[in-house]
């Protein structure tokens, strides 16, 4: 097990070293994402606007019902997209050298 993240949803989310995302609360659970591949690896986890998002070095992830898909945000460009925050209707997205926030519908730049 690598993070977890307790959704309002009542949820739990667990992503794991195997590429794969375990999803459910008490004795039922399931796995998702091991077919994304063995070189994407899942950073952090967070609950942003009723959706689960995961990071990952080349972006961001969303967990949907079925799948994991590319998240549709409109990331500004980064050489990474390892940690994220979220709270107060607010995302944060850092990488290797700097960090954005999603706030209103916008991005702003924190540092670079």
């Amino acid at each position: 097990m690598s993070k977890i993240l307790c959704s309002p949803g009542g949820k739990v989310y667990v992503t794991t070293d195997t590429h794969a995302l375990l999803v459910g609360r008490g004795s039922k659970w399931r796995t998702m994402g091991a077919q994304l591949g063995d070189e994407l690896f899942f950073e952090d986890i967070v609950a942003f606007e009723g959706r689960v998002l995961i990071s990952t070095d080349g972006g961001l992830l969303e967990v949907c019902e079925k799948e994991i898909v590319t998240a549709k945000l409109e990331l500004p460009r980064m050489r990474s997209y390892t940690h994220l925050a979220a709270g107060d209707g607010v995302l944060v997205v850092a990488g290797s050298n700097e960090a954005w926030m999603l706030a209103d519908g916008k991005w702003n730049r924190i540092f670079r």
